[in-house]
């Protein structure tokens, strides 16, 4: 398989897979998002941005900011391992638990 070529002297591939050196997109971009997004890859070929981006690695407590206590941060982990295979359903007790949960454990703001 010929892999694309990228005009960067950050980009690379590594067992097949992209990796930047600097360390954007979790350090593996694909090469349309070099081409589209990366600051480094405009200035290395004299192009204007296409778009301003912010650079923010996302941080593991981002997830939660919306949470107001342990209920909300249950029902979220049960439908991201389930890969939303399981839903509430009317009657369920769910709501309670989450509502439960939120008043026996609030996060403090």
């Amino acid at each position: 398989m010929e892999l694309p070529v990228v005009n960067c002297s950050k980009h690379s591939y590594v067992d097949d897979q992209p990796v930047c050196a600097l360390g954007y997109w979790n350090g593996r971009p694909t090469p349309q998002t070099c081409e589209l997004l990366c600051p480094h890859w405009h200035l290395e070929n004299n192009t204007p941005a296409k778009q301003a981006v912010e650079v923010r690695p996302m941080k593991w407590y981002d997830v939660f900011k919306e949470h107001r206590g342990l209920g909300d941060t249950v029902k979220w982990f049960i439908e991201v391992v389930s890969f939303g295979r399981i839903k509430q359903k009317k009657g369920c007790g769910c709501k309670e638990r989450q509502s439960w949960l939120n008043r026996k454990f609030p996060y403090r703001r």
